[in-house]
């Protein structure tokens, strides 16, 4: 656990100086031609200005920094447990940390496409776990089959169906619960039920929090967005960890 935490707190810190380097050396005109005015509704957005352009980098910040809690949720799973399916766990939580972080930096198309394929792939990826573990796939072949099939709704959703990426998003993180408990009454484990329940206490207090920010009415009007980084990352995490207990 010391180990885990350490090497999770050491990639956050070097990522959050790898951003910061990034972003005090690219220069605001290269990215601005490709700029989406306060595309996502958020509340720290219109506070920095949006609808005046891209003025600085990045121009969102803690919607920006708070990314860091998806790499955090990604290595520290990573580092922790002996299983197969962290790899592509890691490396999605890791992609959606930089697609994230990219687009409440800069706000310009290519980066939103980055930011909507990576959260396509990590929860299909978890819904692909939750299915290969009920029906009892071998170790080898279930990080196979999380790359292949969650590569392939990326491909497949991002460019055609970004409108009602909410409701995909609930239809995907409804059927791994669903998978998830139809694999805990078939194998009598109930281990999984706390981080099973945890996870949607998380994802709810996120959701919430997500929608006052929509509406302008947060009590902390920049952390709204950014309270939804944190709690879905976790919440994410959770998920994970009550599939890979329903395995153990």
């Amino acid at each position: 656990m010391l180990i885990a935490l350490s090497v999770t707190g050491g990639a956050v810190f070097f990522a959050a100086i790898i951003l910061v380097i990034l972003f005090r050396t690219v220069d605001p005109q290269i990215v601005r031609d490709g700029y989406v005015e306060c595309a996502g509704r958020w509340h720290e957005a219109f506070l920095c200005g949006c609808e005046d352009g891209l003025a600085s980098l990045p121009q969102q910040p803690v919607n920006t920094y708070t990314n860091l809690a998806y790499l955090a949720a990604g290595v520290f799973p990573g580092v922790l447990l002996d299983t197969t399916a962290i790899y592509v766990f890691t490396f999605s939580m890791i992609y959606l940390f930089v697609g994230s972080s990219l687009y409440h930096a800069m706000s310009t198309s290519w980066a939103g496409m980055l930011d909507v394929t990576a959260i396509y792939v990590v929860y299909t990826a978890l819904a692909v776990y939750a299915a290969a573990v009920l029906f009892g796939s071998p170790d080898w072949l279930i990080p196979l089959i999380m790359f292949v099939v969650a590569g392939l709704a990326a491909y497949v959703l991002s460019p055609r169906y970004h409108h009602n990426m909410n409701l995909k998003i609930a239809i995907l993180l409804g059927g791994t619960y669903l998978l998830l408990l139809l694999r805990m009454a078939f194998s009598g484990n109930w281990g999984p039920w706390p981080y099973l329940v945890a996870s949607v206490i998380t994802f709810a207090l996120g959701f919430l929090f997500w929608w006052m920010d929509q509406r302008r009415n947060f009590p902390l009007p920049r952390w709204g967005h950014g309270l939804w980084h944190i709690l879905t990352a976790a919440a994410t995490g959770l998920v994970f960890y009550a599939i890979y207990v329903s395995d153990s």
